[in-house]
C-alpha cells in the first residue's frame, strides 16, 4: 500500500506545453536570422580585409580576422534590431508598407552605428546618423527594385503584349471566355438538330 500510495502520489515526467514552444520558436526566430545575416557579413568582410591588406602589404590573415568579425557584429546587430522594431511596431514583415520598412531599416542602423562609433571612429552619434542613413537608403533602392519587378512580372509580361499571339488571361477573362465558347457550342447543336429534323422530315416526305 504504501509504494502504490507513494507511486499514485509521485509526479509525473513533466510535459512541455504548447506555450513553452511557442516561446521556443519566436527566440529562434529572432535568433538565427541575425546570425545568418552575419555570417554572410562576416564572410564578405573578411575577403574586403584580405584585398585591402595585399594591396596595403599587411597581413592578410589578421585583416581578414577583424575586418570580418567586424561586420558579422554590425551585420547581426542590423538585422536583430531590424527585426525587433518589426515585431514591435507592425507584427510581421508582411505587414509593413515600402515606407515602414524604410523607417525600420533606419531604425536599425542606429545600434549598428553605435558599436562602429565604438570601434572605429570615437564619434558616436555622427556614425549612427551615418549608419541610419545608410541602411534606409539601401532599403528604398531594395524597395525600389522589388516594386518595378513586381510591376513588370504583372502588367509588362510578354503575354500581354500586342505583338504576341498569345495572351494572359485573369480569372474573370478566362470564365467569359469558357462562357462563349459553351454559348457557340451550343448554338452549333442546336444547328444540328435542326438539319437532322429537316433531314428526318424529308425522308418521312418521300416515305
Amino acid at each position: 500500500m504504501g509504494v502504490a500510495d507513494e507511486t499514485q502520489n509521485s509526479p509525473g515526467p513533466s510535459r512541455p506545453t504548447g506555450r513553452r514552444g511557442f516561446m521556443q520558436q519566436e527566440i529562434i526566430d529572432l535568433i538565427v536570422p541575425p546570425l545568418r545575416v552575419g555570417g554572410w557579413c562576416g564572410a564578405a568582410g573578411a575577403m574586403t580585409g584580405i584585398g585591402a591588406a595585399i594591396l596595403q602589404d599587411a597581413s592578410p590573415a589578421m585583416s581578414g580576422i577583424m575586418t570580418g568579425t567586424q561586420w558579422a557584429a554590425l551585420g547581426s546587430s542590423y538585422w536583430f534590431s531590424r527585426t525587433v522594431i518589426i515585431r514591435a511596431a507592425w507584427g510581421r514583415e508582411e505587414n509593413l508598407t515600402p515606407l515602414n520598412k524604410v523607417t525600420a531599416s533606419a531604425v536599425a542602423g542606429l545600434p549598428p552605428g553605435a558599436l562602429l562609433g565604438l570601434t572605429r571612429t570615437r564619434t558616436i552619434p555622427s556614425s549612427m546618423i551615418l549608419c541610419s542613413i545608410m541602411t534606409a537608403s539601401g532599403q528604398a533602392i531594395v524597395n525600389h527594385f522589388s516594386g518595378r519587378k513586381a510591376e513588370k512580372d504583372e502588367d509588362d509580361s510578354w503575354l500581354r503584349s500586342k505583338w504576341s499571339p498569345l495572351k494572359k488571361l485573369n480569372d474573370r477573362e478566362y470564365v467569359d471566355m469558357m462562357e462563349e465558347k459553351m454559348l457557340r457550342v451550343d448554338a452549333d447543336i442546336a444547328l444540328i438538330d435542326e438539319r437532322i429534323a429537316q433531314l428526318r422530315q424529308a425522308q418521312e416526305n418521300e416515305k
